[in-house]
């Protein structure tokens, strides 16, 4: 398989510091020495130039970082400090996924030894990242029409919030990011379908998650070209990962995206987005695993007995490195509000209080840490005693205890549609006597006008104010449900 490289990609940064820069030399030296790559496979990439970066970032933006114009907060917000190198290898990577979604639309699978710098905005970088590669080769393909649609395949274990944002309003690519829900960025930008995990969610479950949404993904974008950010910081000991998936777990989650895509007959561009394992080498042998298997479909060598047999949740044992390259705890925050923020993020949750109006653009989540205040105690008991009233009218009565109701989000004109239901279906009251009808119109008050007021639910009873509940999409929960159910 092609992948594109530059001796480039690895710039100088000061002692110290957690972002593994030499991850990418490491990476190729690897996978030229198991046989992966040819040397002949390597594609050496050109620096961009401003008219294609700039179908992505405003000019205001990329003048600040040709002519190191980032201020001291901007440096802390990106987490690496300008440099002119860091520019040149900025243009070099997002080049490199250029080229490498080229040679996968000419061969079915490529790669880039680095990129996936999802956190990048249009008119600002956050995260490590300083140019967004995937949302700039996307771009530039669709202006040179070699492709309209597109699926954003984000499986990094922060969530992709620059390339959320950019795309928010383009029905023609898809973003699908898979990520802890309580870890960086703070305040999450809503993509085309996002998927929360919890901490230290293992193979089983991340797989099963992965399993359940990837057709989805894939039925709903059409797309011409699929891009997979397969980010290693889903790792069990992640610096800043907080998820537990051991390394088998790691290659089968690669094996089943490459499949999936391919298997459609898509092409298939790869890009390596985070990791942040003890040392660099470590980093670097996470991140070949996805070249490993894909290397492995490309010549036809899934059977069973061309690769070790994978079981999935068993911890390895681990090599013993050797290099003195372990990242220091030590490192100094002057330019890196990243590393803080990564790992005390509710330290940081006054930092993106006004994401909303500076980004112009809906949030998916802030972090929800519980504060049970005394206000949002009274809710919860006046929301408890609403449901309790509710089945015991309905004992009274006779009648079947309520069931859950959803009503479709807002149409064009405002209004919501309510799903015809038979005559005698469970939980139609529409023949109800009056008594029971108050009661409906409490219930139903308390759910969708005092609930949405603190935005929490509270002793069992589940109500979504975005118009989210979590087991059917798009759709709005307006009666209690049984706290046994």
């Amino acid at each position: 398989m092609k992948c594109a490289y530059h001796p480039s990609y690895q710039v100088a940064l000061p002692p110290g510091h957690p972002f593994p820069m030499s991850k990418y030399l490491l990476l190729k030296d690897r996978l030229l020495a198991e046989g992966i790559l040819e040397t002949d496979d390597i594609l050496q990439p050109e620096p961009l130039d401003d008219e294609t970066l700039e179908l992505v970032h405003t000019r205001e933006y990329l003048a600040k970082l040709a002519s190191s114009g980032l201020s001291a907060a901007e440096q802390r917000r990106l987490g690496l400090p300008w440099s002119e190198a860091l520019w040149q290898r900025s243009r070099l990577a997002s080049a490199g996924t250029l080229m490498a979604a080229r040679a996968a639309l000419d061969r079915g699978l490529a790669g880039n030894l680095a990129g996936g710098t999802h956190h990048a905005f249009a008119d600002h970088a956050e995260g490590f990242c300083v140019l967004n590669d995937v949302a700039i080769a996307v771009r530039k393909l669709q202006a040179e029409r070699r492709i309209e649609r597109v699926a954003i395949i984000d499986l990094d274990v922060h969530q992709g919030n620059g390339t959320a944002a950019i795309f928010a309003a383009d029905d023609d690519v898809f973003t699908f990011s898979m990520h802890g829900e309580r870890n960086y960025p703070l305040a999450k930008m809503r993509s085309s379908l996002d998927v929360p995990l919890e901490d230290g969610v293992g193979d089983v479950e991340y797989l099963e998650a992965l399993q359940r949404h990837l057709p989805t993904v894939l039925d709903r974008a059409n797309a011409d070209l699929v891009f997979y950010l397969a980010g290693v910081d889903v790792a069990a000991g992640d610096r800043y990962g907080k998820l537990a998936l051991t390394e088998e777990g790691i290659r089968q989650r690669d094996r089943w995206v490459i499949e999936a895509v391919r298997k459609l007959g898509l092409p298939l561009s790869i890009v390596l987005a985070g990791g942040y394992a003890a040392t660099r080498a470590r980093t670097a042998e996470l991140h070949a695993h996805v070249f490993r298997e894909a290397a492995a479909y490309e010549r036809g060598r899934l059977e069973a007995n061309a690769q070790p047999p994978i079981h999935v949740g068993q911890q390895p044992q681990r090599p013993d490195h050797q290099e003195l390259d372990v990242l220091e705890e030590g490192w100094p925050l002057a330019f890196d509000g990243v590393a803080d923020e990564l790992a005390n993020p509710s330290d940081h949750e006054q930092d993106h209080a006004d994401a909303p109006q500076r980004h112009g653009l809906p949030l998916i989540d802030l972090i929800d840490r519980p504060q049970e205040d005394e206000q949002q105690g009274q809710s919860a008991r006046r929301q408890a005693n609403a449901q309790k009233r509710v089945i015991q009218q309905c004992a009274e009565d006779g009648d079947a205890a309520p069931v859950r109701r959803r009503v479709q989000r807002p149409n064009a004109g405002g209004k919501r549609q309510r799903p015809q239901q038979p005559e005698d279906a469970p939980g139609n009251h529409r023949h109800a006597n009056p008594m029971q009808r108050l009661v409906g119109v409490v219930a139903v008050a308390v759910a969708v006008v005092i609930e949405p007021l603190f935005g929490r639910a509270h002793d069992g009873l589940r109500y979504s104010f975005d118009g989210f509940d979590s087991n059917a999409p798009g759709t709005i929960v307006v009666a209690p449900l049984d706290p046994k159910s």
